[in-house]
């Protein structure tokens, strides 16, 4: 029996509750997929591990500078790896993009931490 993958978006994805649903996500790969991450920005390193793991199609950081830091260690990462395919991540910043974040995307489930 085939079961449809659900989309996942993540709001808060290094707190406690994000990086919980990561793990829950990682634990059920033919069940779920991350397509959407926000974070506020100051834990600019882990996003980025999240990001390379996870590749969601959309990454919302309030922090304008840490969000460019982000677009350009992800450009790095992908430049250097040995990837045929370079997965389409796209990084949006500023205060508003948790008003914008997974309007555009068809989701099942949106997690909201802090």
């Amino acid at each position: 029996m085939s079961t449809k993958i659900k989309n996942i978006s993540i709001l808060g994805s290094t707190g406690s509750i994000g990086t919980q649903s990561l793990e829950v996500i990682n634990s059920h790969p033919d069940q779920l997929r991350l397509v959407a991450m926000a974070a506020g920005g100051a834990h600019k390193e882990l996003m980025l591990e999240q990001a390379i793991k996870y590749q969601p199609s959309l990454i919302a950081v309030d922090d304008v500078q840490a969000a460019q830091w982000l677009r350009d260690q992800l450009r790095e990462h992908y430049a250097s790896a040995h990837s045929a395919q370079k997965p389409k991540m796209t990084v949006l910043d500023g205060k508003k993009v948790k008003e914008q974040f997974g309007v555009d995307l068809e989701t099942e489930v949106k997690m909201i931490g802090e």
